[in-house]
């Protein structure tokens, strides 16, 4: 009997210091491929220099209107800028003109000289003189300020401009499963628990 059970024990021990059942194995091998791929794609971003600059869109902008619209080949808004410092550009010179011409004929008023000759003798008082002093001297002022405002926008116009510029507007969506930029063939990460296991990537556009 004590034989009997001592074969029973030598039994259960080999038994239970056999080799490690192959669904308990660490499935190391596809954590390797997922890393080798992660490591591949953060390598060829890093080496893809960016085609389109938006800082240089915003500089080109900045030094001269309208070129970093030229640079994001929107030609069709030089039009739209150059009108619009047009515009204003007249009215800074229309404005400051009427601002001096009442201003001085204030002074000339109120100079007390007999050599001067006052334009606005009859045709206005000195209260509708001052009025219209004042009058062209807000509008020069809220011209100045709109083309202040006018050249900041032409800056950030191109800034984003050239942030979107290789944004994917078409209609085409389609759907790539593999990046063959990066590998040439799709990840087999092998057998697990009978089972056959991939690792796929899929992006948008081109």
């Amino acid at each position: 009997m004590k034989t009997f059970l001592l074969i029973i024990l030598s039994f259960y021990i080999f038994s239970a210091n056999a080799a490690t059942p192959f669904d308990e194995i660490p499935d190391t091998s596809r954590q390797d491929a997922i890393i080798e791929t992660e490591n591949i794609q953060e390598k060829t971003i890093s080496k893809e220099a960016p085609s389109h600059s938006p800082a240089r869109a915003a500089f080109l902008s900045a030094v001269l209107p309208g070129a970093g619209q030229v640079y994001n080949r929107k030609y069709w808004k030089l039009p739209i800028i150059y009108a619009g410092f047009a515009g204003l550009g007249y009215s800074i010179y229309f404005n400051a003109g009427e601002y001096r011409n009442f201003r001085n004929a204030i002074l000339t008023r109120l100079d007390d000289n007999p050599d001067t000759t006052d334009p606005y003798e009859d045709i206005y008082t000195t209260e509708n003189l001052i009025t219209l002093k004042n009058y062209y001297r807000r509008n020069l002022d809220i011209s100045v300020v709109a083309s202040i405002l006018l050249y900041a926008l032409n800056i950030i116009d191109a800034t984003v401009d050239a942030h979107l510029f290789e944004f994917d507007v078409s209609d085409d969506l389609s759907l790539q499963l593999f990046n063959y930029d990066a590998v040439s063939q799709p990840y087999f990460t092998g057998f697990q628990n009978g089972s056959v296991n991939f690792t796929l990537r899929w992006k948008v556009g081109n």
